[in-house]
């Protein structure tokens, strides 16, 4: 559109304005096909291969599926979306400024920030800055207009922001039956993925090896971002004196990736008994064998695993702007910022394994039984479970999680302020920012265990199995997730805000009370100020008033500089 507009704050703005929002959607579901007999069997017999995918096999009596092979697979759902928001702007500004306009328009950005955040902290600061901010106003007292001119400039804005969303979900197989499933691979493997099977028995028999696997769900996040801006203007007093030009130049940009995957994994779930027979091996890979009582004949290996839910987020952001000022205002200032997220997560949720009731489990196995963060669990008495194998052999699955957040930037600032005074010595020239780090780490371990029963390693009678839980109860030890984007970036902020407060503080203190720069007062206070920051931002008190502390106590060094930007930066580098 085009015409008189708001431009934000005490402004107006004659010229363009364009704002777009696209959003674009393909979804493909998955329909499955429906086999049933409401009161009798329902029998699937194959010469050759049963290949079934996303099917539902209902029968009132028994399923009975047969095959050379028989594959029971899922589908999978998926989900995509491209968003767009474009967002353009130019034209000719008009609006009030001056230190009067900075410090009043300062607080209402306080105070509408404190009503945005969650943290409770950080909303008591940003109310404390705001009647800081209004304090200012003193300096204008009996003379307001002082601090109040008008601003007229010409300018652009663009702002660019897209995120693309791509979802996987599992739709699995289901074989419900009111008797008994019995499945049978006469020349080969059963293969069952993202299937759930339910049943009074469940009996599996195959010539080679039963595969139940877990199916993958994923989400994937893409986006990013970029914004400019600049603008060219001069600036009036309330009276109509020509006071200055302003100008300026800023640009933003960044990226997110986010990953995140769960399983889906087989389940078979008898109210009586599951049985399973196999030629060779049998895996249990992320799915869960479960019933009143379990047996298993295996002629090659046993095979348990558990599978590791996934969530990979990373993000990076960079800013740059650039400003100059000539007459009242005159002056230079500059930015330059860069950022960083990283999260890694990575625990078992649902642990894989075989899950016997109230009449156990009989279990032999021919060759090697392993167990990877899996159990072989049983509600009964432990005379009623038995496992009996050639070898023995289990680990446990460390479960991470961890995250970092971190920026780092500089700022160039020379001239005057908004008020026409010289900017304080220590703010003048080249100087870092106040560098936050937020972080978290948390780990726990799944274990692979065996409910007490008899355990016969008939290779190795005298194994050590003392490594080997037989709690399968708590074995599985799950990690709750540690990262939340909107909290980490309120507990850097809180670091952030707490800092220019706190430093600011000290600063005023020391000038009242007559400190000397590095003295043991203000080396005390920069220690502790430095402490809580960085338990603000996840690390520890001591490493951040360590850092707050050395930093001041070479500042009798340092005050031998007499480049106040170059000691600022050489006060950093020693933190």
């Amino acid at each position: 559109m085009s015409g008189l507009f708001s431009s934000g704050g005490l402004g107006f703005t004659i010229g363009s304005k364009s704002e777009k929002t696209t959003l674009d959607q393909q979804t493909m579901e998955q329909a499955g096909s429906t086999i049933g007999s409401i009161e009798g069997n329902v029998n699937l017999i194959a010469g050759n291969q049963v290949n079934s995918a996303g099917t539902t096999i209902i029968s009132g009596q028994d399923t009975n599926i047969s095959g050379k092979n028989v594959t029971i697979d899922n589908t999978v759902n998926t989900y995509d979306s491209q968003y767009k928001y474009e967002f353009k702007q130019s034209g000719l500004s008009v609006s009030l400024g001056g230190g009067v306009i900075d410090a009043a328009t300062g607080a209402y950005n306080d105070i509408q920030r404190s009503g945005q955040v969650q943290d409770d902290r950080l909303k008591t600061l940003y109310e404390y800055k705001a009647v800081k901010d209004l304090e200012k106003l003193k300096d204008f007292k009996g003379n307001l207009t002082k601090g109040v001119g008008v601003n007229v400039s010409i300018g652009s804005t663009t702002i660019t922001s897209e995120q693309n969303t791509h979802v996987e979900s599992v739709n699995p197989s289901n074989i419900s039956a009111g008797g008994n499933v019995n499945i049978t691979a006469t020349d080969g493997d059963i293969n069952l993925k993202g299937t759930k099977i339910t049943a009074t028995d469940v009996t599996l028999d195959a010539k080679n090896d039963i595969n139940l696997d877990a199916a993958q769900n994923q989400q994937q996040i893409d986006g990013k971002t970029s914004s400019s801006s600049w603008s060219l203007g001069a600036s009036f007093g309330l009276d109509g004196n020509f006071t200055g030009l302003t100008g300026g130049f800023g640009s933003g940009r960044g990226t997110e990736n986010g990953n995140t995957v769960t399983h889906t994994g087989s389940v078979i779930d008898a109210a009586g008994t599951v049985t399973l027979k196999s030629g060779n091996d049998t895996n249990i890979i992320g799915s869960q064998v479960k019933g009143d009582k379990v047996v298993a004949n295996i002629g090659g290996n046993l095979n348990l695993a558990s599978l590791q839910d996934s969530d990979d987020y990373t993000a990076n952001n960079q800013s740059t702007g650039i400003g100059f000022g000539t007459g009242k205002i005159s002056g230079t200032t500059g930015s330059f910022n860069t950022g960083k997220t990283n999260s890694n997560y990575d625990s078992v949720t649902g642990q894989a394994g075989i899950f016997a009731g109230a009449e156990g489990f009989d279990i032999y196995v021919g060759k090697n039984t392993d167990l990877k963060g899996a159990v072989i669990a049983s509600e009964a008495e432990a005379v009623k479970n038995a496992l009996s194998t050639g070898t023995l052999t289990f680990a446990n699955m460390e479960n991470r999680a961890k995250y970092s957040s971190s920026s780092i930037g500089v700022n160039y600032n020379a001239g005057k302020d908004a008020n026409g005074k010289s900017v304080a010595k220590k703010d003048q020239g080249l100087t870092p920012n106040i560098s936050v780090t937020a972080s978290g780490d948390a780990s726990s371990t799944t274990q692979s265990a065996i409910s007490p029963g008899t355990i016969e390693v008939r290779s190795n009678p005298n194994q050590d199995l003392s490594g080997l839980s037989r709690d399968p109860e708590g074995a599985v030890n799950a990690l709750g997730k540690i990262f939340d984007k909107k909290t980490v970036q309120e507990k850097q902020e809180l670091a952030q805000v707490f800092g220019e407060v706190a430093y600011q503080k000290i600063g005023d203190l020391a000038i009242q009370n007559g400190w000397v720069q590095g003295g043991s007062e203000t080396a005390a206070l920069h220690a502790l100020v430095g402490g809580i920051m960085s338990q603000m931002g996840g690390g520890t008190f001591a490493s951040g008033a360590v850092g707050a502390g050395v930093s001041e106590a070479v500042q009798s060094e340092l005050s031998k500089i007499t480049d106040p930007a170059l000691r600022q930066w050489a006060s950093v580098s020693t933190r």
